[in-house]
């Protein structure tokens, strides 16, 4: 039988368990360090030690995880790498935190050798930006030195300085720097002040300083001074004759504010001419100017001077005065030929010249044509402006003169009249006379039995425009009925009744023909046949006249007579022995028989 031999297992169980030894044994491991943590342009080298160590009795290996981001921001990247250099590619002018951190491939071990912090540079390709502090400096008339800063967002190197001969530098000027320390030196000035401009030259281009230095022996005041600016609302009109200015005061790099000497001038705008000036001003910022024109444009310029006369102005704004104040009246133009005058009973046409006016404008005058009788105005028109023609219409009377007048304004409200003319207007043409055509009754035929004791009776004229429609009634026979007017309450005892209605009295039985003839000489007429057949009351017996009326009974008698009362029931009412003529006897309303001597009528009282 053939004997197998086991070794590979025996190996493998041999590996696994040392491996399962070396998990529980304690890793001792030493970190390296950072050899290399710089920028280079845009990219930042990274190079370090290996980490070492063993965990039981197995060497361990190690792997290098490297982290980077932006300074502020919280997301790292990362890369893994079993080398001891790294590369990462950043940005320009940038600062970075970096990381890397050792991890064991197999067991446990590893740990961060600590985050540096590590700048870019600025990108070569850009401009270099160069600033200097101070921008300018003043230095003392002795040998003396101040310090100047230049800074630059690249390195740079300096290469040399442009100056006069009595400026120079120290400092240290060697290798590339993004900030350069410098002494300017100054010799002593025994002269006048004097000034010059040094130009610092470099790798990322140049920067100028202003340096100013004292003299022993003061210098020529040769600089104008700087003029301040009219005040807000300046220089302003404030009459038709007077412009008030003010402004703010000049400086000077030598006389003393208070000291800087002002002059205001006044020039017509028109023609350049100076009207006014003011005397020499010290010390004084405003300044009215009087006496000029109305109405007119002016220039206003202020001149300033130092003590060694050297001049400036504050430019020249443009003032226009108000017109003067108006109290002239306007200078009325006259009537045109002809007018006033009527163009027909009610209408009268007014024509005028404009008017003139020392300020105003002739088309911004204002008119009111006026038209009065016995001194009271009647009529007038609107405001009119730039016209000089109305037409009054609607007068009221024909038959009169009027008083036509125009009433003219200028813009100060200063007014005046045109002369009064007086115009009466044309008179109406009569119309023609229109003869009545024709009279028509309402009523033709009117039978009475004892119902009325009145009736209306109303007439119609044609044509409606006859010219005189008047209508004269008449009765045939008053005995038995007469014509009244509508508007009288008493009984027509003889003549005529006018009107287009009347009231036809019945006083006994019997017939009369009522008529209602034209009063214009036409001839034309109209009758109404009247029968009374019985009368309620009212009637005449023999002679006497025996009615009623707003409530009282009316007797007229010839002669004396015995007079008895009675009501329908037949009871005496009242006897009375009554003279000759005419009787009232009030009574209360109802139907009463009246006997007089053997004769009786009936009567009604309301």
């Amino acid at each position: 039988m053939k004997t197998r031999h086991h070794y590979p297992i025996l190996l493998i169980a041999l590996l696994l368990g040392l491996m399962g030894f070396a998990e529980h044994a304690q890793a001792d491991y030493t970190l390296g360090h950072y050899t290399r943590v710089e920028a280079d342009n845009n990219t930042i080298k990274l190079a370090w030690t290996k980490t070492t160590g063993s965990q039981g009795t197995m060497s361990l290996q190690f792997r290098y995880r490297v982290r980077w981001r932006e300074s502020g921001y919280s997301t790292w990247k990362e890369k893994t790498t079993t080398d001891l250099n790294f590369t990462i590619n950043g940005s320009y002018n940038t600062m970075y935190e970096v990381e890397v951190i050792s991890e064991a491939i197999y067991g446990t071990g590893g740990g961060s050798y600590g985050v540096r912090k590590v700048s870019t540079i600025a990108d070569p390709e850009l401009p270099g930006e160069l600033t200097i502090t101070p921008k300018e400096l003043t230095m003392e008339a002795k040998a003396n030195g101040k310090i100047v800063i230049i800074r630059c967002n690249k390195p740079f190197k300096f290469k040399g300085l442009d100056a006069p001969r009595w400026l120079t530098y120290s400092g240290g000027v060697t290798g590339y720097k993004d900030r350069l320390r410098l002494l300017v030196l100054a010799l002593a000035n025994t002269g006048p002040e004097r000034s010059a401009t040094i130009t610092f030259k470099t790798t990322a281009g140049n920067v100028t300083l202003k340096v100013t230095q004292k003299g022993e022996t003061p210098a020529a005041d040769t600089e104008t001074p700087k003029p301040g600016h009219f005040v807000l609302g300046y220089p302003k009109a404030i009459s038709p004759t007077a412009i008030e200015v003010k402004w703010t005061p000049a400086k000077d790099n030598v006389t003393a504010q208070e000291k800087l000497r002002y002059r205001v001038k006044c020039i017509r705008h028109s023609d350049g001419k100076e009207v006014k000036t003011s005397p020499e001003l010290t010390n004084q910022t405003e300044y009215t100017i009087t006496g000029i024109e109305p109405e007119t444009e002016y220039r206003i310029q202020i001149t300033v001077w130092d003590e060694a006369n050297n001049s400036d102005g504050y430019g020249d704004p443009i003032v226009k005065t108000p017109p003067a104040a108006d109290t002239e009246k306007p200078k009325p133009g006259g009537y045109v030929d002809g007018y006033p005058k009527a163009i027909s009973p009610t209408e009268i046409v007014v024509k005028w010249n404009k008017a003139t006016d020392n300020v105003t404008k002739q088309e911004k005058l204002r008119y009111q044509v006026r038209c009065g009788l016995f001194k009271k105005l009647v009529k007038s028109s609107p405001i009119l402006t730039d016209e000089t023609e109305y037409t009054i219409t609607d007068l009221p009377y024909s038959d009169m003169t009027y008083d036509i007048s125009v009433k003219v304004w200028d813009e100060a409200d200063n007014v005046t009249f045109y002369s009064v003319k007086e115009v009466k207007p044309l008179e109406k043409e009569p119309k023609p006379t229109v003869q009545v055509s024709s009279v028509m009754l309402d009523q033709p035929k009117v039978t009475i039995d004892g119902d009325r004791e009145s009736f209306r009776l109303e007439a119609t004229v044609l044509p409606a425009n006859a010219t005189n429609p008047a209508l004269q009634w008449s009765s045939s026979n008053e005995s038995v009925a007469t014509v009244e007017a509508v508007s009288l309450s008493s009984m027509l005892k003889s003549g005529t009744v006018e009107g287009s209605a009347v009231t036809v009295r019945i006083h006994k039985k019997g017939k009369a023909e009522i008529t209602a003839q034209a009063m214009d000489g036409s001839g034309k007429t109209a009758s109404c046949q009247v029968e009374v057949i019985s009368t309620v009351g009212n009637e005449t017996i023999d002679g006497l006249r025996v009615y009623a009326v707003d409530g009282a009974l009316h007797l007229t008698l010839l002669a004396p007579q015995m007079v008895h009362l009675y009501d329908v029931s037949g009871a005496l009412v009242r006897t009375m022995d009554a003279p000759a003529g005419d009787h009232v006897l009030p009574l209360a309303p109802g139907v009463y028989l009246v006997r007089i001597g053997e004769q009786i009528a009936k009567v009604l009282i309301k």
